[in-house]
């Protein structure tokens, strides 16, 4: 009764697939199915579940909402907000849009440094712990948020990218600078700092080679910032 079923189906799949295979489409699945009596129960099983898998792929589901046209992919990125209608919008424009999203994030960051002055006294806090704390999470609020508005728009690689390009940024540029023009003199913050930055580079490590890497376990490593801030305090008072 299944091989007769599978066999059916088979058959209205090629009927069917004839008759639109000469139009335009943006995702083609093709599913083939052993249906003959050299399999087991538990080998048709590992089919289904193959199936389910493949069916609930994010990738999957990014190539079906691509688009009506076949020329949608996780690369394309939305209209020009200057020119939203223009397919291709001009270099001059692209500037000037540029450079004015880059005048807004000066002016943001000057706010908020002024203010991240007045909040610590507010909390009772130093001006050396609140930007220790405080800092860190306002800074990578652009990248956080990038890379959330890219991963709900199926554009994983560009929210992967964006992360990668930013840590790559933070972890030369600023220290470069800082070696360049400052004292090298690492007090107990910074080797407490360095620390829990080695514990967390390392847990990533380990899961990562063990291939073990999932949504939950990434979020652990955000207990590592809170134990951060929890022993920095008392060595800051």
């Amino acid at each position: 009764m299944r091989s007769a079923l599978c066999a059916a189906l088979s058959l209205a799949t090629i009927g069917f697939s004839g008759s639109v295979c000469a139009q335009n489409t943006d995702l083609l699945l093709v599913l083939a199915a052993d249906v003959s009596r050299s399999i087991d129960e538990g080998e048709f099983e590992l089919q289904r579940k193959g199936y389910a898998a493949a069916l609930t792929d994010p990738r999957v589901l990014a190539a079906i909402r691509g688009g009506t046209t076949g020329e949608h992919d996780e690369h394309e990125l939305a209209p020009l907000k200057l020119q939203p209608r223009a397919p291709r919008p001009a270099t001059t424009v692209v500037l000037v849009q540029t450079l004015g999203a880059v005048a807004v994030i000066f002016v943001a960051s000057q706010i908020f440094v002024h203010q991240l002055d007045a909040i610590g006294p507010m909390l009772g806090l130093s001006g050396a712990i609140t930007a220790l704390l405080l800092s860190p999470i306002a800074t990578e609020l652009p990248e956080i948020m990038n890379a959330i508005i890219w991963v709900r728009q199926g554009k994983t690689q560009l929210a992967l990218a964006n992360i990668s390009g930013a840590m790559m940024i933070q972890a030369t540029v600023p220290s470069g600078l800082g070696l360049l023009f400052t004292d090298w003199r690492l007090d107990h913050a910074l080797v407490w700092s360095g620390a829990i930055t080695m514990a967390a580079i390392t847990y990533l490590l380990v899961t990562m080679r063990a291939n073990k890497l999932t949504p939950r376990r990434l979020a652990k490593a955000a207990l590592l910032y809170l134990i951060f801030a929890a022993g920095l305090i008392p060595i800051l008072i």
